[in-house]
């Protein structure tokens, strides 16, 4: 599209987009606002906000489900646009015209909160845009010194206090995502706990024979298993026969992975999945399975309204997260949800069944939400506005056999006849709940 043009018209679009960027990301913000204002006005009391599931949680998951988004990015976008309707109106008009990015409107949002006075919002809010010609082409960094020296000004205790890092103590897991089965592990500690770990970790490193292969690194790293099971050794890896430590178990938790049969018996090497990690490469996951117990993943049937272990790990397997629209939460860490609810007659069986997180398992319950499922898994949300949005279960490419059972024509034949369900429904509801109304109130004839 570009390849004829000059670098200097190059440099003039990229410009141009950006402006054209922050002005479409201003235009969402502001929707985004009166939909807030509209049904989640938290200076409007209402009874709702002390449901677990509150008013707000109601517009971020109509706001999520639109874009595809967590409702955890939905919420901050509402407060977002919340600020720009409300307090900063000058900032927002320079965002409407794209004379600022949205990391930028982010930075002046968070670094004036805490100003909580009407008249010196005002204020702020006019002496942030008269200073943004000079803060052009700054810095994050030197942008959030001047918001700081600037809020200084009017209002000496509204200054955002940086994070201690004893307030920022954390620790994080996360997989390397290259299919090896390794993670990453950082954090910040308390010193003594750190001292403390670091002893332990080199006084298990050193429990293992002198003849074990490792180097005292390595050792470290695996020790973390000894530690997770309260061990006070850890396993030898030397291989002779009269080594103590060769028979000790590194992990006591119980991991489980998901794998085709046909990696298995090395027919493929179609990746496995870890639970909450991701993809395992199909040589580690053979390595992983040998000595260790597997079952089959089929759909069943339960009796009761709980599922069994072996249906409730093919639901969590077939889904692998929860099933809202942009959620994010981990299908192990999920509640098994009844599409059809049981005490309406749902069936307690895989096509009947699917992962959501506590937060949409409450949006669904009191959220006028509704859904259909499909045998494949497939679910058709209907969100209180009207609009409709399809999940399918995040196994699909790995582990079609867990879901597809149709072909795509037959799919998207579904998915129409999923929703004129649900339309249908609907429209019994209202008709009903008319009946009863007529019932209760005859027309005088």
């Amino acid at each position: 599209m570009f390849d004829s043009l000059p670098d200097a018209d190059l440099i003039d679009v990229v410009t141009s987009a950006q402006r054209a960027e922050a002005q479409a990301c201003a235009r969402r913000l502001d929707a985004i606002g009166v939909l807030v204002d509209r049904h989640a006005d938290l200076d409007k009391p209402d009874e709702r906000d002390r449901h677990p599931f509150d008013r707000w949680d109601r517009v971020a998951a109509e706001i999520a489900a639109a874009q595809g988004i967590t409702q955890a990015l939905a919420s901050s976008q509402m407060r977002y646009a919340q600020v720009l309707r409300h307090r900063l109106r000058a900032v927002a008009e320079r965002f409407a015209a794209g004379d600022l990015d949205f990391r930028t409107v982010a930075l002046i949002v968070n670094r004036t909160e805490l100003v909580d006075d009407d008249a010196v919002v005002a204020e702020v809010d006019a002496a942030i845009v008269q200073a943004l010609p000079r803060w052009a082409r700054w810095s994050h960094k030197r942008i959030i010194t001047a918001l700081d020296a600037l809020v200084l000004r009017f209002d000496r205790d509204a200054v955002r206090r940086s994070k201690s890092a004893n307030e920022g103590r954390h620790v994080e897991i996360r997989p390397l995502g290259n299919g090896e089965p390794v993670a990453e592990i950082w954090g910040t500690l308390q010193a003594t706990h750190a001292v403390a770990l670091d002893k332990r970790l080199d006084l298990l490193a050193d429990s293992v024979c002198p003849a074990d292969p490792r180097t005292k690194a390595q050792r470290r790293a695996d020790a973390v298993g000894a530690l997770t099971r309260g061990l006070d050794q850890m396993r030898c890896t030397c291989g002779r026969p009269d080594c103590a430590g060769r028979d000790v178990a590194d992990v006591a938790v119980l991991v489980n992975v998901v794998v085709n049969q046909s990696t298995l018996d090395g027919h493929d090497d179609v990746p496995a999945h870890v639970p909450g990690f991701g993809v395992l490469a199909a040589e580690h996951a053979r390595a992983a399975a040998v000595g260790g117990r597997t079952r089959t993943l089929t759909d069943s049937r339960s009796a009761g309204y709980r599922p069994s272990s072996g249906l409730a790990a093919f639901v969590r397997s077939r889904d692998q997260l929860c099933r809202f629209p942009g959620c994010e939460a981990a299908a192990d860490r999920t509640d098994i949800d009844h599409t059809v609810p049981w005490a309406s007659g749902g069936l307690t069986t895989g096509s009947n069944l699917k992962a959501l997180c506590r937060k949409h398992h409450l949006l669904k319950t009191f959220g006028n939400w509704t859904e259909v499922q499909e045998p494949d898994g497939t679910v058709v949300w209907k969100a209180p506005t009207g609009h409709t949005y399809a999940t399918s279960p995040a196994s699909w490419f790995l582990f079609p056999t867990l879901t597809r059972q149709r072909t795509r024509k037959q799919e998207r034949a579904c998915r129409r006849q999923a929703e004129r369900n649900l339309n249908h429904q609907e429209r019994l509801q209202r008709e009903a709940a008319l009946a009863t109304l007529a019932a209760k109130d005859p027309p005088p004839f």
